[in-house]
């Protein structure tokens, strides 16, 4: 079975096109925002982090109710906060470390884009070269799936991890929770990418014992 070479270019066109938009709209503007060459974006030099607020000691007790959730405004206006409460934090004039780990956390994601994305062309240029059940084939999903499940959790955890090491830093730690949420869908992903590998190292199989019978 082939796939049409014309589909083919059309998906390693839009591979190409994910690529390029990764290094323009992830990777440039960390090279030149505020944490590397501070030729684009905050003028004062400031980094973003995202918190969690610790609600021990920034919601008022007033405003607390027995249930846990915060609730304010007028009969007709009520409004209420449930935990955790999210805030964005300013790092001002960050340290060269500060600098780099933000920009390495922040660096982790597109490059691994990048590194699925060539991962993915592989496959797709084999398919187009001819059959798609091939063992080489299989091989390159089964690095693909271990690409997406390590590669996946491992940015996870090194983005909640510097944002804590950013905002420990910080006069801000006496009022931020340093915790950390982990996300298992890059494993789920992983895990399905894993049984569409065994499928074409499988059907690749069944295409080398119907050659031997010929």
């Amino acid at each position: 079975m082939r796939v049409p070479r014309s589909n083919s270019r059309v998906l390693e066109v839009l591979l190409v096109a994910v690529a390029i938009a990764a290094v323009v709209f992830e990777l440039l503007p960390l090279a030149l925002g505020p944490a590397g060459l501070g030729v684009v974006g905050d003028s004062s030099g400031a980094i973003i982090v995202d918190a969690r607020l610790d609600t021990r000691v920034v919601v008022p007790d007033a405003l607390r109710h027995d249930d846990g959730a915060v609730r304010t405004g007028t009969a007709s206006h009520p409004a209420e906060l449930i935990a955790p409460y999210s805030a964005t934090a300013r790092i001002l004039d960050p340290t060269p470390f500060d600098r780099t780990l933000y920009i390495v956390s922040r660096a982790a994601a597109p490059l691994l884009g990048l590194a699925i994305i060539g991962l993915l062309l592989g496959v797709v240029r084999a398919v187009r070269d001819g059959d798609p059940f091939t063992r080489a084939s299989a091989r390159r999903l089964s690095l693909l799936a271990g690409t997406v499940a390590a590669g996946g959790l491992g940015v996870n955890v090194l983005r909640e991890m510097a944002d804590n090491i950013l905002l420990a830093r910080t006069i801000l730690s006496s009022v931020v929770a340093l915790d950390a949420t982990l996300s298992f869908i890059p494993l789920a992903a992983g895990a399905a990418i894993a049984v569409l590998a065994e499928a074409f190292r499988h059907g690749s199989r069944l295409r080398e014992d119907v050659e031997g019978l010929v």
